[in-house]
């Protein structure tokens, strides 16, 4: 999220005019604002998403800082909320200028820096992290966690989690059928071929939703001809999607979905596809590392998860390790709420490595803090997607995807939907999504922020 031109912010900010004028006399009178000081003590409020994982660490956390606060005598009062629609019950207040101090709500938030609701963290990723006094806050994160909410040098959301794209498969079936894990691509389908040979889908897709395809071509794409290609793209350079890598890149991924995806899987939501998993039906499946969360009472008792990367290309330009993942399901703080500043620090106690390695222990997940995710205390499944990403050269993402939502829902998803099901060519998807990009380049409404620097650890490939 790196800088938006000043006269976009102004076109923005005069959109958001009548609601703006609205808090601004509400807030004046006091009715919706969060004084954020009472009888001496600060006053923070959090509202936080209460969905599968739950708020118990959330709470355990809280009671940790308030205790360390009230003995090192600086109280401090946090009014701390749950909802599954935490979402629909901010927005009002958004909109009204009195926002919590501190949440985890998923808001658009390209459009909430420009508008400046959001509050600047980088004065505390800049201290030492709590309880690893020799590094800071900010070093602390995996590399290119803080890179999806960092605006102009600025970082204004907190990662919790690490998410990787990865495929995920049942290491008993594998055994059963005496199957390996593909080394290279052409590995892979030659094991897609021995699945389909035994009567079993290679890979089930959730095809009710094609975007789950976005990782599967961007992992093509740089594995085949290097990060570099995956940048233009991502920085808007004229042509990028005309190179002959986006054709080649889109005519693996339609073959790999036209002999090997299920059948019928372009219908099935995502709960049908990986069911389809669960139920052995189909031995592979690419996902986010939600899955076994999401899917956790639908495994078979001697259901053993794992996952691999998508296997690197012979002859390819782009590291074999290299990966698509980010950091995922951040925390904001809120400059008009009552007490950014507060909200600041109990956000950096939340996120130490202490605290974050009970938040993985818990839940079973990666979390965005190196070191806090300890291989023995979460399970076989994400262990080893701890695995991969640890030794992965580098790590990149699809920032295409949350920049321009109106381009992802009516060019990006329906032409990427239309390649895995046959329906156009690669040429047709290569000339399609530039014509597309083309009208952004020229649309002066649309936010387009400048060149992003290439991923740290990817300085091997060379140049284009």
């Amino acid at each position: 999220m790196q800088g938006f031109e000043t006269p976009h912010r102004i076109r923005f900010c005069m959109a958001l005019f009548f609601f703006v004028v609205a808090a601004g006399l509400l807030c004046g009178c006091g009715l919706f604002r969060n004084e954020g000081e009472e009888d001496g003590v600060p006053q923070v409020e959090m509202a936080v998403f209460e969905g599968g994982f739950g708020i118990d660490w959330h709470r355990k956390t809280l009671d940790r800082y308030l205790e360390l606060r009230k003995s090192a005598g600086r109280p401090v009062a946090v009014n701390m909320w749950g909802d599954p629609r935490v979402l629909d019950k901010m927005r009002p207040r958004v909109l009204r200028g009195s926002p919590p101090d501190l949440s985890d709500a998923l808001f658009p938030v390209w459009k909430f820096v420009l508008a400046d609701i959001l509050f600047p963290l980088d004065e505390w990723l800049d201290q030492p992290a709590v309880g690893q006094e020799n590094i800071t806050w900010r070093e602390s994160f995996i590399p290119g966690a803080l890179n999806p909410f960092t605006y102009r040098g600025k970082v204004y959301g907190i990662p919790l989690v690490f998410n990787a794209w990865l495929v995920w498969y049942d290491e008993t079936l594998f055994q059963q059928h005496g199957w390996s894990i593909p080394k290279t691509y052409a590995e892979w389908l030659d094991l897609c071929a021995a699945i389909e040979s035994a009567g079993i889908a290679p890979i089930a897709f959730q095809g009710k939703y094609p975007q789950y395809a976005d990782a599967l071509f961007w992992s093509i794409l740089q594995h085949l001809a290097g990060i570099h290609k995956v940048e233009a793209c991502q920085n808007f350079l004229p042509g990028a999607f005309l190179d002959p890598a986006i054709v080649q890149a889109a005519a693996m991924l339609q073959d790999l979905a036209q002999r090997y995806f299920q059948k019928g899987s372009l219908t099935m939501s995502h709960t049908e596809a990986q069911m389809e998993f669960c139920n052995r039906r189909a031995a592979m499946i690419p996902c986010g590392m939600w899955l076994e969360n999401e899917m956790r009472h639908a495994f078979p008792e001697d259901f053993r998860l794992s996952c691999f990367a998508v296997p690197g290309i012979e002859g390819g330009k782009g590291d074999s390790t290299a990966l698509v993942a980010l950091g995922w399901q951040a925390f904001f703080v809120y400059r008009q709420g009552g007490n950014p500043r507060e909200a600041a620090e109990l956000l950096k106690f939340m996120l130490s490595k202490e605290n974050s390695r009970e938040w993985a222990r818990m839940v079973s997940t990666v979390s965005s803090i190196q070191g806090a995710t300890v291989r023995e205390e979460v399970s076989s499944g994400v262990g080893d997607a701890l695995d991969i990403i640890q030794e992965a050269a580098y790590t990149f993402d699809n920032r295409l995807y949350d920049l321009f939502p109106t381009w992802r829902g009516e060019a990006w998803i329906p032409t990427l939907e239309k390649l895995i099901a046959g329906r156009i060519t690669p040429e047709e998807f290569s000339r399609i999504i530039e014509e597309s990009m083309e009208r952004l380049r020229k649309d002066p409404t649309s936010f387009k922020p400048p060149p992003r620097p290439l991923p740290q650890g990817s300085e091997v490939e060379g140049t284009v």
